[in-house]
């Protein structure tokens, strides 16, 4: 079993309910609602903290809805 899907696994199991990620291609490659986790895909160019940041309040605010499993939302509008 690949190391990031292991992951996704524990994390379903412990009882979290979203993933957040920068991994725009997330979507693409892992069935999230069979492990009941919705997806947050965090729209940036780079992965540092003063990039990031400005985000957390929209990052908040999808998780205050209690995303359902196998939902995606996208915070940020950055694209290649």
């Amino acid at each position: 079993m690949r190391k990031v899907f292991r992951r996704k696994v524990l994390a379903a199991a412990a009882g979290f309910e979203a993933l957040l990620t920068c991994d725009r291609n997330m979507q693409h490659q892992q069935n999230l609602s069979a492990l009941g986790l919705a997806l947050i895909v965090v729209a940036v160019p780079d992965t540092n903290v003063e990039t990031i940041q400005p985000l957390v309040p929209d990052i908040l605010a999808v998780l205050a809805d209690k995303p359902p499993p196998g939902a995606l939302f996208v915070v940020g509008s950055w694209r290649v």
